[in-house]
Formats: C-alpha cells, structure tokens, sequence
C-alpha cells in the first residue's frame, strides 16, 4: 500500500525534523511513559502538521494495557501561519495504571495532501 512512519528530516517544528505518517490507512505511533503514580497530574503538549491529526492518552499496568481505565483525547487546534497545529491536554494517572501511552494517528491517508507529521511531544508532570 506505500504507507510508511519515517523521520522526516526536511519538516520540523522549530526544527529540521519530526516523525511522519505518509499514505497510512491505519496505524498509529506510541510513546511511553513509564513511573507513573496514582492521582498524579500531567500536561500533553504536541505538535502537528497535515490533515486530521489525533491522538489520545491510554493507561497500561505492568506491561499490559490497563482495561477499564480512562482514555484522554489528545485534541489539535487550528493551524498557525506555517501549519503546526498544537495540543495540550491535561490527564490525571487513575488508580492501578503505572505507564501512560501516548497514541498519534491521523485519519486514513489516500493521497500526499493527507500526509501527518508529529513534533516536540513533551509530557510534563504538574502536581
């Protein structure tokens, strides 16, 4: 099908790079975070360029995913002067969870004008 995730070194954001979602029908890019506590407060910060960006925070416990335990959307705003579009969202480690998962993903990709690319994902802890 052609679809591929690639660092793209010619787009970045505040830099020359970030990672890339191109032809993709399906599939998603996750980071983890691990050593997370219980009640903790976390901020999300994402950047994205292209069409329909997502994402969304998921819990796992002890390696596995953490069922029952709450997902956060990850929302992205309107695109600034040169395409970036930001997320920031705040999310709170529920009880039994001990890694929080990042998930990027786009919707599906038929043509280069659908095309994602993700930059500076930062995760800060808040309180």
């Amino acid at each position: 099908t052609g679809a591929r995730f690639l660092l793209d070194e010619n787009v970045g954001c505040g830099d020359s790079s970030s990672v890339a979602m191109r032809m993709s029908t399906t599939g998603s890019i996750f980071v983890d975070f691990p050593k997370m506590s219980a009640g903790d407060v976390y901020c999300i910060d994402v950047r994205a360029k292209g069409r329909k960006p997502m994402g969304r925070a998921s819990w796992k416990a002890n390696g596995a995913w953490a069922q029952g335990k709450p997902d956060f959307s990850i929302v992205f705003g309107e695109p600034d002067a040169s395409g970036w579009r930001s997320a920031e969202t705040f999310v709170t480690v529920p009880s039994g969870a001990d890694t929080m998962s990042v998930i990027l993903n786009a919707a599906p990709q038929h043509s280069p004008e659908d095309d994602v690319n993700f930059d500076n994902v930062h995760v800060y802890r808040i309180f």
